[in-house]
């Protein structure tokens, strides 16, 4: 099967587009985000720098490019289904707390990230818990198809069984 297209393009425009937004709200979001918030932003925009309004439309062109590659990739399946999370559990926090658990965590999420950005319905859905935390799939459908998605979360649930809350841990 072939790659989801144009996936590490999507993700620097996202980081771009993101980073410019966060950059001009910055202030008001540390407010906000507390100390720890702003330290992942700041580790985001130290990888990911925010861009000037006469480059802007570049990466909002991106979006568009994106969109259409993935409408074409998506006609001929209606579904995608893919991994949330693509590393074992992690501590929470661990994106804020230095550049290694920030670059672990925005990677390990990067199939969520450019589903965002594409603009497409998706649907997480647990299938198991590991070490009491719970792990999942996501589906992902294609762009004003959203009744797709939680059909087919429907069958995963009902092949997987119920799951066991978590419990809350302090």
């Amino acid at each position: 099967m072939p790659d989801v297209p144009l996936h590490d393009e999507a993700l620097e425009a996202y980081g771009r587009v993101a980073m410019t937004g966060l950059g001009v709200a910055r202030p008001a979001v540390r407010r906000v985000l507390g100390e720890d918030g702003d330290g992942c932003i700041g580790m985001s925009m130290a990888r990911t720098a925010p861009v000037g309004l006469p480059e802007y439309p570049r990466p909002a062109g991106v979006r568009l490019t994106v969109r259409r590659a993935r409408a074409a990739f998506l006609a001929e399946r209606p579904l995608l289904l893919g991994p949330v999370f693509t590393v074992p559990p992690v501590e929470p926090g661990l994106e804020s707390r230095d550049e290694e658990g920030h670059r672990t965590v925005t990677e390990a999420m990067r199939l969520c990230t450019v589903t965002g950005f594409a603009g497409v319905p998706a649907v997480a859905v647990p299938v198991e818990v590991r070490d009491g935390l719970p792990q999942g799939v996501q589906i992902v459908g294609q762009a004003f198809r959203e009744d797709r998605c939680p059909a087919a979360a429907a069958v995963v649930e009902q092949r997987v069984g119920p799951l066991a809350p978590v419990d809350p841990r302090p």
